[in-house]
């Protein structure tokens, strides 16, 4: 272990002091919770340089080390979680030979990083990784380390194979259909190759409620599980859940439900070396709400990235102003309310939901974020970019309108006004002349 992991692990008064001018290690995105031993994993890197020192702060000769430590439950100042060192290991991080120590053009290093043993070969223990920078082999003071997430480091995972009785949208209606409506989840377990892993013995699942952004829901009567599942990985290496969620989203601030799968730990602590998994998020509701119908009303699609989208400043008064009260300045008033109320809802038209799941299913992927109108709860994510609103979304509804109707009425209604101001204008000088 480094001086410098090893004064990271020390008390907030021993650890280093840095200057708020100091280059900073920083990584993005951080690995997945839960990895497998033995199989390489990547470790982008990157050094942020301050502002005031961007012209003069030499990198070229900046390499990186990287140590294995144990995290702690002592908090340091900024909310770090404590560490601690690894006797031995040296031998249990492996640093791949196509990795990257120096920073490219891009300051960014990408190190290829393996970890030897498993953290049931430890106490169950979570570790971390540690990377510090060095500048001609010493180390650069300047340069503040960076530390990875927790790492819980296993044999198996579970992963779901396939998740049934929602709707496409991620809709569920928990009234809709009779009591004996659930969500069905086909569940494998499988090794560091993706291939599916076969127990020596059945293993116990445990369920657990959460919602979408990872909090764990405080009701656990919520989480029926249904007696017609096994809620358990079979000697084939399969499983099932089958499950309902007795509440609707909108009773808990419109929030997702997930539910977080892992084996029975207290049934053989054995199976500490199986990571969990967490299902996709589902927006609960009762029913598919009836709208009467309306008479002449064409359905459209509403395509979020194709639809015109409106004038950052719709429309300018050209022709002069008059006090309070006069159809110019009413007209420019209107006007500029519009072109605020529109920035408005386009601000809004999709917020935040939550993140997809990582490809091998061990939790969130931080880069991919999802995002949800909050009219009509569509949602949309990196790989489903041309997402269509609702017919009766009121965002897309107002975008629309706003867009082919009311715009082009605003430009007409302006050039009539400027239009009869002339006109005014006119009559007044040549009433003045005659005079």
């Amino acid at each position: 272990m480094s001086k410098r992991a090893a004064a990271f692990a020390q008390s907030d008064d021993k650890r280093p002091k840095y200057d708020g001018n100091d280059m900073r290690l920083r990584i993005s995105p951080m690995p997945s919770t839960h990895l497998f031993v033995g199989h390489p994993f990547d470790l982008n890197v990157f050094l942020d340089v301050p502002e005031a020192r961007k012209h003069g702060a030499p990198t070229n000769d900046v390499t990186l080390h990287v140590d294995l430590m144990y995290v702690t439950e002592e908090t340091h100042a900024g909310g770090a979680r404590g560490t601690a060192p690894i006797i031995g290991s040296a031998s249990l991080l492996e640093i791949l030979p196509s990795s990257s120590s120096q920073f490219g053009a891009n300051m960014c290093a990408t190190l290829k990083l393996c970890i030897k043993d498993t953290s049931k070969d430890h106490q169950n223990r979570d570790f971390t990784v540690v990377v510090s920078a060095l500048r001609n082999g010493a180390v650069a003071d300047d340069i503040r380390m960076v530390v990875s997430n927790p790492l819980k480091v296993v044999k198996f995972k579970l992963v779901i194979a396939e998740m049934t009785g929602i709707d496409d949208d991620g809709l569920w209606y928990k009234d809709q259909g009779g009591r004996d409506k659930a969500i069905s989840l086909k569940l494998q377990m499988v090794d560091k190759d993706g291939s599916v892993a076969l127990p020596s013995q059945r293993i116990p699942l445990r369920c657990k409620l959460m919602y979408g952004n990872g909090n764990a829901v405080g009701n656990t009567n919520l989480l029926k599980i249904s007696p017609e599942c096994s809620q358990q990985i079979n000697e084939d290496g399969f499983g099932d859940i089958k499950y309902r969620i007795e509440d609707v989203s909108k009773n808990h601030q419109k929030n997702s439900f997930c539910v977080h799968v892992c084996p029975d730990f207290k049934f053989n602590p054995a199976f500490t070396d199986i990571a969990p998994v967490l299902s996709p998020p589902v927006n609960v509701k009762s029913k598919v709400s009836k709208r009467p119908k309306q008479e002449n009303k064409q359905p459209y699609s509403y395509a979020a990235d194709t639809m015109p989208k409106p004038e950052p400043q719709p429309l300018k008064i050209t022709g002069p102003r008059t006090g309070p009260g006069s159809p110019q300045q009413s007209m420019h008033k209107v006007i500029e309310w519009a072109g605020m109320v529109i920035k408005g809802i386009e601000s809004m038209e999709w917020v935040l939901y939550g993140y997809e799941h990582q490809a091998d299913g061990s939790g969130a992927d931080m880069s991919k974020p999802i995002y949800r109108c909050p009219a009509c709860n569509v949602t949309k994510s990196a790989h489903k970019q041309q997402t269509k609103h609702q017919t009766d979304c009121f965002i897309a509804q107002i975008m629309l309108q706003y867009s082919f109707e009311v715009y082009h009425h605003l430009a007409d209604l302006l050039k009539a006004v400027e239009s009869n101001s002339e006109d005014q204008n006119q009559t007044m000088g040549e009433s003045s002349s005659s005079s």
